[in-house]
């Protein structure tokens, strides 16, 4: 949890190392937030619940004893160095509605690895105030996004980067290769229309057995890497138009719980008698990965024809230099996807790039609309929309910047 030690528990946005950072705001975060362990008197385990910005009668709360982390998480790294996973021990609800409340089981060591499964979960909800100043349209729906979500997801033999672009499935001239932890498993949604982001970290990953009676957990969800098309905004005022386009090739990262199944049986004074699943200590990918140069990979039509580009950094972004690629916030809302610059801007900071604002549905004008390399305006406005270009792209994951979007509670 991001903490201050004369405030106590603050907002996440404290601890960020983003643009989102509001460590500056003492009054939010006091005048030293950094992040800390979470304790059992911080949290509770809620049961049961369906919608979580109302009263559900239906749900129950469990009050936890105690919190034992894998003693190989490493919390500089986080959870791309894996072992992300911890045990709460919880006790025991009185409740009569306890009866009514079916969890998940534990995995078998079934040598059989199912091909699809089911994620559910939460989202973090966008601020209201994100709503009301660029999706509008939205506000009526505003409590569809507190309410538990289920995707069909398919669950891959492997973890690795993507091959094929999530606009038309072709395939990736520079595809990246960056590393993933022994002891996870990865899953895509059916659709690819979902994206993932900070909320939904500790969702479930859930598999029926042959007579499609119980669910076990596959996977816990660890971390993503970002998305490849997400736009949420207002596209015509006039008409009342407004679009939610979330699009992605990345896996979804989860920890593999059969791989963890022997330490958590410790926990109980308990011995596991299963067989050790040799891919439980194989990582995938190239952890050198990132000394190759960093490259977008196309997310919308105009990139599909100017290709796989590099970043050009480093660059500004509202006085703040960076040399890698970042998460953009508006109001409070973090875009899940890691962008950098793959056009230059007339204004410049000795020589260097700057951008003062992120124009993420509309884009900049070109200074010359006839010249495709000329650099972006953002003082001009009288171009055609069709001429206009985003100065940011998606990032490919080997690039600088580029990190496991856990999660950091606030």
């Amino acid at each position: 949890l991001c903490k201050d030690q004369s405030k106590g528990l603050v907002s996440a946005c404290c601890c960020s190392s983003g643009p989102e950072n509001c460590s500056g705001n003492s009054t939010l975060c006091g005048d030293n937030p950094g992040l800390d362990k979470m304790t059992k008197d911080e949290a509770t385990i809620v049961c049961g619940e369906w919608q979580t910005n109302v009263f559900e009668n239906s749900k129950i709360i469990l009050e936890i004893k105690k919190i034992i982390r894998h003693p190989e998480y490493n919390e500089t790294l986080g959870p791309i160095n894996g072992n992300d996973i911890a045990v709460f021990k919880v006790k025991r609800s009185r409740d009569k509605k306890a009866k009514k409340i079916k969890p998940a089981c534990l995995p078998s060591n079934s040598s059989t690895a199912p091909s699809s499964g089911i994620h559910a979960g939460w989202s973090k909800p966008p601020p209201l105030s994100f709503i009301n100043n660029h999706a509008k349209e939205y506000a009526e729906f505003y409590d569809d996004f507190f309410k538990q979500w289920h995707y069909k997801m398919d669950i891959l033999e492997k973890c690795e980067d993507p091959a094929t672009t999530a606009i038309t499935g072709g395939p990736l001239t520079f595809p990246s290769n960056s590393s993933y932890p022994a002891g996870t498993v990865c899953a895509k949604d059916f659709s690819k229309q979902s994206c993932f982001s900070t909320g939904d970290s500790g969702s479930p990953l859930m598999v029926q057995g042959g007579d499609k009676s119980l669910f076990s957990i596959k996977g816990i969800l660890s971390f993503v890497k970002g998305c490849d098309v997400f736009t949420f905004g207002t596209t015509n005022s006039a008409k009342k138009n407004a679009q939610l386009n979330q699009q992605t090739e990345n896996p979804s990262t989860y920890t593999k719980l059969s791989c963890f199944l022997p330490w958590i049986a410790e926990q109980y004074g308990m011995v596991y008698a299963g067989e050790e699943d040799p891919s439980c200590s194989e990582a995938s990918g190239n952890p050198d990965d990132g000394d190759e140069p960093c490259r977008i990979t196309p997310s919308n039509l105009v990139e599909l024809f100017t290709g796989e580009v590099e970043c050009i950094l480093p660059y500004y972004y509202k006085g703040t230099l960076y040399d890698g690629c970042i998460l953009f916030e508006e109001d409070g809302f973090v875009y899940p996807i890691f962008r950098c610059p793959t056009r230059n801007i007339t204004t410049k900071i000795d020589g260097i790039n700057s951008f003062k604002f992120l124009p993420l549905v509309d884009g900049y004008c070109p200074e010359d609309s006839s010249d495709p390399t000329s650099p972006l305006n953002p003082n001009k406005t009288d171009c055609s929309p069709f001429a206009r270009r985003a100065p940011f792209s998606q990032c490919k994951n080997n690039c600088p910047g580029v990190q496991a979007l856990g999660i950091i509670g606030g």
